[in-house]
């Protein structure tokens, strides 16, 4: 008898376990399932995100647009891209636009060559072209995969809302800038990198000793405030990056400039120097 309950309790025990094995493995189920659908709508979810991530990195890794338009200097436009690239630390791409500037019967066109294309400049009485009308075309030619446009004219230029301004370069609509060729170096390669950063969102700064300032500046470097935005951009390596602009700046002939940077350069290596003596 004592046996015969015996194996009763444990048939039950068993059938209970086996219930219990049962249950665990449809609340299992059930929740792998509910997971899986999980997954599945996290995945269409991402899916549905990664192109616009993959859009927006794109973007931000899009190249500087260089083009040269000058009608009668010769520039070097391959030391000007290297001077981009050094100085923002961005790929810079020469654009291979069919576009010619020339002057006939007392006006200037743009003659895009690819789609036949004529554009009439306006200018004033002293033949001096209203930069506002070269923006216009520029914005028409700006191929999509670039970030900024810069064009390089060697015609004098002007603004129609500062008529009296001696300007060197201005900054437009749709990340478009234009720079007149100057026989100061100085002043030719710090517009064009003045007018670059005003199209990637920079303004104007009230520090003399600033590129940003808004009247001609007394340095070609950026404020400390302007060189950590543009490090928010794409990371700088300061003292690299000084290094890398002496080298260049006395390759272009900037002497005042070198000297500068000697300095910025060692300041920052003393400063590396007292950091780790620190630590």
């Amino acid at each position: 008898m004592k046996n015969k309950q015996k194996l009763i309790k444990f048939e039950q025990k068993i059938y209970s376990k086996s219930l219990k094995i049962e249950i665990d493995n449809q609340i299992e189920n059930s929740m792998k399932e509910e997971q899986l659908q999980t997954l599945k709508i996290i995945s269409q979810n991402n899916e549905g995100l990664m192109p616009q991530k993959n859009k927006l990195i794109k973007s931000e890794l899009e190249p500087i647009g260089l083009y040269n338009l000058s009608l009668e200097k010769s520039i070097n436009i391959q030391t000007i891209k290297s001077w981009i690239e050094i100085y923002l630390g961005l790929e810079v791409k020469i654009l291979n636009l069919q576009l010619a500037l020339y002057y006939e019967k007392n006006d200037f066109y743009i003659y895009d060559i690819d789609h036949n294309q004529t554009y009439k400049l306006e200018k004033d009485d002293k033949d001096i072209i209203n930069v506002l009308s070269i923006f216009k075309v520029m914005i028409r030619v700006k191929p999509k995969n670039i970030q900024s446009f810069i064009v390089i004219v060697d015609q004098d230029i002007y603004d129609p809302y500062q008529p009296e301004a001696n300007i060197l370069g201005r900054a437009g609509n749709q990340k478009v800038c234009v720079v007149q060729v100057q026989t100061e170096l100085n002043d030719f390669y710090s517009t064009i990198v003045h007018e670059l950063l005003h199209t990637l969102g920079f303004g104007h700064c009230k520090d003399q000793d600033c590129l940003m300032y808004a009247n001609i500046s007394t340095s070609m470097q950026l404020c400390q405030k302007h060189l950590q935005k543009l490090s928010s951009k794409k990371e700088v390596e300061e003292l690299k990056r000084y290094k890398a602009l002496l080298h260049i700046s006395k390759q272009i002939g900037f002497h005042n400039e070198c000297q500068k940077l000697e300095k910025l350069i060692k300041k920052v290596e003393t400063q590396k120097d007292t950091l780790l003596q620190i630590i």
